[in-house]
């Protein structure tokens, strides 16, 4: 996936308050719960996505690595302007063809 695919001129700002291992640890899967307050009132609703920019690799000229993530459970609405969301995710590794680099 290419960050230029995708529109993120509508940023909210986020905390992760919470990430759980689900999956058992001697299980070759990583899959985990990922609990993030999101403030600006954003809208979203169960098997929704939500992307993030994580921090990409300079050198390549990438400022940001965009991640797709599904909202598991239903968001909560903590004061206004907050809600926090449940991610379900599963870690993923691969190799970037461009930059050779293995990822997760």
């Amino acid at each position: 996936m290419r960050l230029q695919d995708y529109d993120i001129s509508t940023r909210y700002p986020a905390q992760v308050v919470q990430s759980k291992r689900l999956s058992s640890a001697d299980s070759v899967d990583e899959i985990r719960e990922i609990v993030l307050d999101v403030r600006n009132n954003l809208n979203i609703d169960v098997g929704q996505h939500v992307g993030v920019l994580a921090p990409g690799q300079a050198e390549f000229g990438q400022p940001h690595h965009l991640r797709l993530y599904t909202v598991a459970d239903i968001p909560q609405r903590l004061s206004e302007g907050t809600i926090r969301i449940h991610l379900c995710v599963k870690r993923c590794w691969y190799l970037d063809p461009y930059s050779g680099e293995r990822y997760r």
